[in-house]
């Protein structure tokens, strides 16, 4: 095993220095594969935001949250069950240490592998080359001093050829009075708990807020959410009002709410805050608002994300930052300085792991490759999906950001379905959007039963350019839910042919 002095500044060099464990994993493994010598430095637990404190977890808990929904609406069905219960300290302890034994067998990866130098700690740039390491309590993998020991006040300087700044994002935190030093919940400490809490304030209904809200108030919570506008604001229109529509009636959700101040005493939140209406619909109708303070046992604050741009050394670089502070890239998704690429959430573009892994196997062909050096990233139609109840899934442009005089637009609801006389919906639909002159499909937005799994058929028919012709001739299974797409196909060609 090699040995490192960890106590001399001594400069340690690599072909390549990945900064992040997340996405940086699609370079890391395949670069020293190819020979070269490779550095990975990440601060937290292997395998990033996704696996430990993100997509990965928050699944494993919103399944039995939905099996929780779906045996209280088995009574449309003439079957009655008694209320579920739910043990969720186990579930919690196996969640956790699923994850943790995932993240665990990463390092073992990294550790028998001849190119690859893993370093546990926090970088920072010294320059477009050079990166000073703060250890964290420990060293692993090849990289363990000549004494066996660490000075943790000692960097370690590494020097790449090339660079990869990968390092993600961190929750936003809102400027309110009384925040500051209260023992409120970020996705971090929402997806560890150490109890069910009885009650929870969650501030924010982005996709972060809205999955775990879901979580926490189908397995009991008592969960209140304060929205400074609406729940899924990106969302096409129609999607985004059935399902304010329905998630106001399981949650209480203050639309455009103004938190004034926050108080933690007793063991309790305490949060000031004016809305304007427990109605979307009428949150858009009224001008006047009421002050209320709520109580709560926690509050988790879902107001966004911010890149891990900051205190890294990044003024020490080329390397230059927009307005909020994430990385600027080229079409290579280069930085500034040529040897230094940067992609993921701290990028910015687009904030899925799904994206992260497209964006890092592109930058590997940009490094390596011979054939594609150079060749701009064109990204596909970007889907997405928020695992909440009702679910959604969507690809491409809403129909409210496009000129409705050159689409046409297909829709079906559930209920109007072979399987929607099985399934008895009350939410549920699909709409398909295609350009009105060559007939292409354009996008797809689905809202209920399965979304996720639904839109993968959209999803392909978009990459081979499909067009209402294209999907108008394949056989649907009867009666499956996919049959919805097919009407709304069905919905389209009747709009085309102007019958109705």
């Amino acid at each position: 095993m090699k040995k490192i002095n960890t106590h001399s500044k001594k400069i340690k060099s690599y072909d390549v220095i990945v900064i992040g464990s997340g996405g940086g994993s699609k370079i890391t493994r395949p670069a020293a594969n190819l020979g070269l010598k490779v550095a990975i430095v990440d601060m937290g637990r292997l395998g990033g935001t996704c696996l430990n404190h993100g997509c990965i977890p928050s699944k494993m808990f919103i399944h039995p949250a939905d099996l929780v929904v779906e045996s209280e609406e088995a009574s449309r069905h003439e079957v009655h069950f008694e209320k579920p219960k739910i043990n969720f300290n186990k579930l919690v302890e196996r969640v956790t240490k699923t994850i943790d034994a995932e993240s665990d067998s990463i390092k073992p990866v990294y550790e028998n592998h001849p190119n690859i130098d893993l370093y546990e700690g926090k970088a920072s740039f010294i320059d477009n080359h050079n990166l000073s390491i703060r250890l964290n309590n420990s060293v692993i993998g090849n990289c363990i001093s000549e004494e066996g020991s660490q000075d943790l006040n000692s960097d370690i300087i590494l020097f790449g050829k090339k660079i990869v700044f990968c390092t993600g994002a961190k929750p936003m935190l809102p400027s309110i009075p009384g925040l500051e030093g209260t023992p409120y919940w970020t996705y971090k400490e929402a997806l560890r708990p150490t109890a069910q809490p009885e009650s929870l304030i969650v501030l924010g209904g982005g996709y972060i807020g809205s999955e775990l809200g879901h979580f926490y108030g189908s397995v009991g919570t008592k969960v209140s959410f304060l929205l400074r506008s609406e729940f899924l604001r990106p969302e096409d229109d129609e999607i985004k009002n059935q399902f304010n529509d329905a998630f106001s009636k399981r949650f209480d959700s203050y639309y455009k709410s103004d938190v004034k101040k926050i108080e933690y005493k007793l063991n309790k939140f305490h949060v000031t805050f004016s809305f304007t209406s427990m109605s979307l619909e009428d949150s858009k109708k009224s001008k006047q608002s009421q002050e209320i303070t709520l109580v709560s046992e926690k509050l988790l604050v879902a107001t966004g994300v911010v890149p891990n741009t900051i205190d890294v050394g990044i003024e020490n670089t080329s390397i230059q930052l927009n307005n909020q502070g994430y990385v600027m890239v080229d079409s290579n998704l280069k930085t500034a300085e040529e040897h230094i690429w940067s992609f993921g959430d701290v990028v910015g573009k687009f904030k899925f792991r799904h994206s992260a892994n497209f964006e890092g196997e592109y930058v590997f062909k940009q490094m390596f490759g011979e054939t594609e050096v150079g060749k701009p990233l064109v990204y596909p139609a970007m889907p997405h999906a928020v695992f909440t109840h009702p679910q959604i899934a969507a690809i491409g442009p809403t129909e409210n950001s496009l000129d409705s005089e050159k689409i046409v637009v297909g829709r079906n609801y559930y209920k109007n379905s072979a399987m929607g006389m099985a399934l008895l919906p009350e939410v549920g639909f699909v709409k398909l959007i295609f350009d009105k002159e060559t007939k292409a499909l354009l996008a797809g937005h689905i809202i209920g039963k399965e979304a996720a799994t639904m839109i993968h058929m959209i999803i392909a028919y978009m990459d081979m350019n499909a067009t209402i012709n294209d999907m108008k001739k394949m056989i649907y299974i009867h009666p499956a839910l996919p049959e919805n797409v097919r009407n709304a196909v069905r919905d389209a060609i009747k709009k085309f042919e102007g019958d109705i």
